[in-house]
């Protein structure tokens, strides 16, 4: 199942839950400086499966 989120990176004090990920967070330090097509994993829990997150698009 594809679920699809469009977040903002920010600085934790910008960081609003629903719609952004701070960029001092596990997830959005390992966001900063990828591209378009280019894929990181992880995951959320040391029980769950992996969390695949593809990047679709970069705007400033």
């Amino acid at each position: 199942m594809q679920r699809f989120y469009r977040p903002d990176l920010v600085y934790p004090y910008e960081r609003d839950k629903e719609k952004s990920i701070s960029i001092l967070t596990p997830a959005g330090s390992a966001l900063i400086g990828l591209s378009v097509g280019q894929r990181i994993e992880w995951s959320l829990t040391q029980n769950s499966a992996p969390t695949t997150v593809t990047v679709k698009s970069v705007s400033n």
